[in-house]
């Protein structure tokens, strides 16, 4: 039977994710709306990369009356989270990191702040990169065969929101192998030793979240999400050994005979 001190443990447990979920849900909620009013400008804005590729003539279509109403909704929705985006992890970090020290714990902002840029920035790397040499190829693809592309209003959205999110959080990469050798699940030794075997599920996994068929916009998200790998394993290595000049002498590190 629990006691009734692991009893009073797991009711603040759950009071704590209740708060942390109701911050979150706020700020995803008010953000979203205010995105709304925006969700017009915000569609044109993603779809300007894919513009110059259009036959003369051709545009944007909606299959349905209500397909521009719901497409608009996504759009505030999705701005909306990713505007939100640093508030969740923080408030996610704050809630399944209470064990860390009080040194540690001011890690907590920094680190939502850092992923944060480090979404936006892998985003912003798709959106000026790879959606202008994606749509170049289907370009090319078509060119000569008389085909006019018509993209959906819905369709562009989904394809253009899942490469974003993508490459969003791609860009994460280095920041969860710091995280997770911060709180001991990840050691350099290990990953370094796998490092081949990750690289080329790295490159597998570009070419399945790309949804073009070209090799171009493959090794755009492989390339980079190989370099971020490199950089995580880097900082998972200066925390190591930052964590080993800081142990005492006679501590387990001394006792434990020389390392591999």
């Amino acid at each position: 039977m629990r006691t009734k001190t692991q009893t009073t443990g797991v009711v603040a447990h759950l009071t704590e994710l209740r708060k942390r979920l109701l911050y979150s849900f706020a700020a995803l909620g008010i953000a979203s709306i205010i995105s709304l009013f925006f969700a017009k400008r915000l569609y044109h804005w993603l779809s300007l990369p894919l513009l110059p590729y259009l036959q003369e003539g051709s545009s944007f279509i909606v299959t349905s009356p209500f397909e521009s109403y719901i497409t608009y909704f996504k759009v505030a929705f999705t701005f909306g989270f990713l505007t939100s985006l640093p508030l969740i992890i923080y408030q996610i970090l704050s809630f399944i990191l209470p064990a860390l020290k009080p040194h540690e714990k001011k890690l907590i902002l920094p680190l939502s702040l850092i992923a944060g840029l480090f979404f936006t920035g892998g985003a912003f790397f798709g959106y000026s990169f790879v959606f202008p040499a994606l749509f170049a190829s289907i370009q090319i693809i078509l060119e000569g065969t008389g085909i006019t592309l018509l993209p959906r209003m819905d369709n562009y959205f989904s394809i253009a929101v899942t490469m974003l999110l993508a490459f969003g959080f791609s860009f994460e990469l280095p920041l969860l192998i710091f995280i997770l050798g911060k709180i001991g699940i990840l050691k350099h030794a290990k990953i370094a030793s796998l490092r081949r075997m990750i690289i080329v599920i790295l490159f597998i996994a570009a070419a399945i979240l790309t949804p073009g068929p070209d090799i171009i916009s493959q090794c755009l998200l492989a390339i980079p999400l190989w370099i971020l790998f490199e950089l995580g394993v880097f900082s998972l290595w200066i925390l190591e050994k930052k964590s080993r000049g800081a142990a005492p002498k006679g501590s387990f590190r001394d006792s434990s005979g020389p390392t591999e």
